[in-house]
């Protein structure tokens, strides 16, 4: 059921990928104008949930066009391109954990554990 949750979140992000503009991949960009901090931060937020929801099926990021990803936890640089997507159980656990961790980051609330 996890692994069908996250099939499904990664196609929705894929389909918001593409509508976004051809040079994602630079982070680095800074709020321009008077824009409120909170909108810079959850631009951040949702632009590193995005690359990492991606991460989670490289066959799917490199559809989009997303084939660089930098890991966040071990800063290891992962070409997408040379990947497969992982469709053990232990991965369909960990992509459950993400999204519950995402959705505890943009709502403020816990999802119980399924």
């Amino acid at each position: 059921m996890t692994l069908g949750i996250t099939s499904i979140l990664c196609a929705s992000m894929g389909l918001l990928m593409m509508t976004l503009p051809a040079n994602i991949q630079d982070t680095d960009q800074i709020a321009k104008g008077s824009e409120p901090v909170t909108s810079q931060k959850f631009a951040e937020l949702s632009d590193q949930f995005i690359k990492e929801s991606l991460a989670l099926s490289p066959t799917l990021a490199s559809t989009v066009g997303y084939h660089k990803h930098i890991d966040a936890k071990t800063g290891k640089t992962l070409w997408l391109d040379a990947l497969l997507d992982d469709l053990s159980l232990e991965s369909a656990a960990s992509s459950g954990r993400f999204i519950n961790s995402g959705v505890s980051v943009f709502t403020g609330r816990r999802r119980a554990p399924r």
